[in-house]
């Protein structure tokens, strides 16, 4: 070991409720009872915890790699530690009892290719103790844009045709990111032979027994499907596709989305969704105003396929400086999304201009559409049934929501939808993006976890006192804030 290179001895302060009993030898049990557990190992690398179960690196002091990293992992509520004689490489998942990762080639061929080059991915069960070796390799390595999601069923992950030295999606090449699919419940691993730019929330997006993909056609010499998907004679788009997880049938939904912004592109839920297709990818006039500038809005039932076009252009990109928080939500036959006032004609706020970016809600099953009058972005955070947290921005409808005696920033607001009428509850608080309220200067949602719940007719958030024009909103330290929908947000 490296004179003062492993200086963090790995402590965990825990309640250990039992100790386990026969176990294997890469299981180490820990004393029971102890609140401070010392778990004897030395790790210089960052700790993954969630719940009762902690992921770490623990490099060798021996052997002939006395450097790689073994990924180790604690459980609390049985006090053993296991080495699982695998390097990490860098992404992690953890979800609940399970730790995923991709595991690197140090000193053997994991996924059988013939050659010891590749990151493998494994999944780790703590409940039944078990290691999964799914004997597939990631198309990015440590790439960020390689990403492992979880729908608390399956697994989705794309898996890189060069690494694994297999045709995956037939396209006679082997230079695609093809996305796979593992149950953690039957173990049935499944191969959509669609192809990603890389599996993130919003390439990919999964419902139940659906997974919706934006699916590339070949842009450049990155992955594709080597063809056109969406009918417009090009092989330059990212068009929708439907895998349904039963039957494993692929459903080419044929629109096609932007390529940059596609995470923005469409939502799904409720085995239905909301696509925004652009006029100028799909080469075709989709709301009748006789150009090819709009962004319209689809409705697609997943079970048949079917696309109904709804010919509402909608804003995803505009003059809003909302335009960056802008998302779809579709919810129980509920469509939320954001038009232009200067499509509408109409100054639908109140503020005197038309420039602003204005929340609509549209009822799927019967088409009926009404505005909420109110510049505001969807809070990008798990929504309740019926209810929604918005940012609403006081400039873009020029009144101080906050009562700060400035227009500037946002204010948390709780919509109900579920209603005939939509009501939205003005919290006249700006709600903190960082756990520890310390995002004065935010402009995009922090990769900390928000502090925040919402459950039906109540939201539990943090709120700064430095973003509140550093008032003092206690006397002691920062608190949490809480609202109901007892009263309707100001117009």
């Amino acid at each position: 070991m490296q004179p003062g290179k492993l200086a963090l001895l790995v402590t965990l302060c825990c309640s250990v409720l039992n100790t386990g009993s026969a176990v294997p030898q890469s299981i180490t049990s820990v004393r029971a009872g102890a609140a401070n557990l010392n778990l004897g190992l030395a790790t210089d690398q960052p700790i993954w915890q969630l719940g009762t179960t902690a992921a770490f690196n623990v490099p060798e002091s021996g052997g002939a790699n006395p450097f790689d990293p073994l990924l180790h992992v604690f459980d609390a509520t049985t006090g053993e530690v296991r080495n699982l004689g695998l390097t990490r490489v860098a992404h992690l998942f953890m979800n609940g009892r399970l730790v995923v990762f991709w595991a690197s080639e140090v000193s053997r061929d994991l996924n059988g290719d013939g050659d010891m080059f590749d990151n493998v991915l494994h999944v780790y069960d703590t409940a039944r103790r078990s290691l999964t070796n799914l004997r597939l390799a990631s198309a990015f390595g440590d790439s960020t844009t390689d990403t492992i999601l979880f729908d608390g069923q399956r697994l989705a992950f794309s898996v890189g045709e060069e690494s694994q030295n297999q045709e995956l999606n037939r396209d006679r090449d082997q230079v695609d990111s093809v996305v796979h699919l593992f149950d953690v419940v039957t173990g049935r691993l499944q191969n959509t032979g669609l192809a990603v730019f890389g599996v993130v929330d919003g390439t990919v997006v999964q419902d139940g027994r659906w997974t919706v993909l934006a699916v590339s056609e070949g842009v450049g010499s990155g992955s594709g499907q080597s063809r056109d998907l969406s009918g417009d004679g090009d092989v330059t788009d990212v068009v929708l596709h439907a895998f349904d997880t039963a039957t494993r049938r692929v459903t080419n939904l044929r629109v096609a989305l932007n390529f940059l912004p596609f995470q923005f592109g469409f939502r799904v839920g409720n085995g239905e969704g909301l696509v925004a297709v652009p006029e100028a990818e799909q080469g075709a006039d989709l709301n009748g105003d006789q150009d090819l500038n709009d962004v319209v809005l689809h409705n697609v039932d997943l079970s048949s396929g079917r696309v109904r076009n709804t010919r509402i252009g909608i804003a995803v990109d505009g003059d809003s400086s909302l335009a960056v928080f802008t998302r779809l939500l579709v919810q129980e036959g509920l469509g939320l999304f954001s038009r232009l006032e200067t499509e509408v004609g109409r100054d639908l706020n109140g503020d005197g201009d038309k420039n602003d970016a204005i929340l609509h809600l549209l009822r799927t099953r019967t088409g009926q559409l009404r505005s909420l009058n109110l510049a505001a972005s969807i809070f990008p955070t798990e929504s309740s049934s019926g209810r929604v947290l918005l940012d609403v921005s006081e400039q873009d409808n020029g009144k101080d929501l906050n009562g700060d005696g400035v227009q500037v920033g946002t204010v948390l607001a709780l919509a109900d939808l579920s209603g005939n009428e939509p009501r939205v509850v003005n919290t006249g608080r700006r709600a903190s993006r960082a756990s520890n309220g310390d995002d004065v200067t935010t402009t995009f949602p922090s990769a900390d976890p928000f502090a925040l719940q919402i459950q039906d007719d109540r939201v539990t958030f943090i709120v700064s006192e430095a973003v509140e024009s550093n008032r003092d909103l206690n006397a002691m330290a920062t608190r949490t804030t809480s609202c109901c929908t007892s009263q309707i947000c100001p117009p």
